[in-house]
């Protein structure tokens, strides 16, 4: 026989308070939602302020490299091989950096420049030749004139070269992707069409030489030869860059290659960088001003390719963006040396190609030398 249960008892307040019940419940509820969400809000702005406080520590540190590199790398230069002081600055001068240049102080301003004054005929800057960056430094670069000179647009062979850089630089991909860059009607869409053998600009090789410069200076550059990286101006150092910026092989220019706009700095600002359906809704489809922007950004493709395929320890050490970068820096930019009497130093002087004054020899490789002098 089952022993019968006895009911079960409810909370008198259950029945006597059941609003006030659910109240409080609700509010416990809120306010625990106020706290997440105050918490969420405080972590959120001490994030953005923390974003914005690295934003403005880096720009300060990017200033500072500036006023570092235009008053001692500038105003106080040694020469990379004697170790003499080859730079000079007049004391009214002083670095500018919202202009990237220097400005002369006002010396009527009382304190550390007062009764400075410039005389008439008086030397105000001298720029030393190991920090100018001319045409001449990529022809009399021993890679480049070795191993790139020369490079032609083969466009028979450019689908084996684009499969080839794909493979190297997947990342770098969208320099190289059709509905990104290419048109259909571009040259390099069909395979069959017959090489020109155009060579190169003269741009490309001054490109490649600072591209190579800059790995040579930070990261290294690989050696096929050697199977090993390599640093320094003359790829003969081992050393890791830490060691190689004390010593005395370091590159004298890496101050000013830390300067310049990096790739994505260009990107936000480079219409070449841009995507096709940007350019299509800021310019339109069919004018002449997206042409323009397609010319220059199938020029440097166009170079890119032809690079690797003249040396495949280019394509192995330089990716497409990079490239990119270089090659906009270098049109950006006066990198041109005018006249041979006024740019040649003694010592490139003692080159043969300007020894024998052979002039004809570079401009069949589309290299025009302004050997009118």
């Amino acid at each position: 026989m089952k022993t019968p249960t006895s009911p079960t008892r409810r909370n008198p307040s259950d029945t006597k308070y059941p609003f006030t019940t659910t109240c409080i419940s609700i509010c416990l509820i809120l306010l625990l939602v106020v706290l997440l969400l105050d918490w969420f809000i405080m972590s959120s702005r001490s994030s953005s302020m923390s974003s914005m406080s690295n934003i403005q520590q880096q720009e300060e540190e990017e200033e500072q490299l500036l006023y570092n590199y235009l008053k001692s790398f500038v105003c106080d230069s040694v020469h990379p091989k004697t170790g003499l002081k080859s730079g000079y600055c007049h004391p009214a001068l002083v670095p500018n950096v919202e202009h990237r240049t220097h400005s002369v102080i006002d010396v009527k301003v009382k304190g550390y420049y007062e009764g400075i004054i410039i005389m008439p005929n008086e030397i105000l800057l001298v720029l030393p030749r190991h920090l100018l960056i001319t045409d001449v430094d990529a022809i009399l670069d021993g890679f480049v004139f070795t191993k790139l000179l020369g490079a032609q647009h083969q466009h028979d062979m450019i689908t084996s070269t684009i499969e080839n850089v794909q493979k190297l630089w997947p990342s770098d991909d969208d320099l190289l992707r059709r509905e990104d860059c290419i048109r259909d009607n571009d040259y390099r869409t069909t395979a069959s069409m017959t090489s020109t053998f155009n060579h190169v600009d003269m741009g490309a090789y001054l490109a490649a030489y600072l591209a190579r410069r800059v790995k040579l200076a930070t990261t290294g550059w690989f050696d096929i030869e050697k199977n090993q990286l390599v640093y320094g101006m003359f790829a003969n150092e081992t050393e890791t860059p830490m060691n190689l910026l004390s010593s005395k092989m370091s590159d004298p220019l890496l101050p000013f290659f830390k300067i310049l706009p990096t790739y994505e700095d260009l990107k936000q600002n480079h219409p070449t960088l841009w995507s096709q359906s940007f350019l299509d809704k800021q310019f339109g489809e069919f004018t002449n001003v997206k042409q323009q922007i397609y010319a220059f950004r199938d020029m440097m493709i166009g170079e890119y390719l032809a690079l690797c395929q003249k040396c495949e320890e280019f394509c192995r050490n330089i990716s497409p963006n990079e490239y990119k970068k270089h090659r906009i820096h270098v049109t950006s930019r006066a990198f041109g040396m005018g006249s041979i009497s006024n740019a040649l130093t003694k010592e490139e002087r003692e080159h043969p190609y300007f020894k024998n004054k052979d002039y004809e020899s570079l401009q069949k490789l589309n290299i025009d030398m302004q050997c009118n002098e």
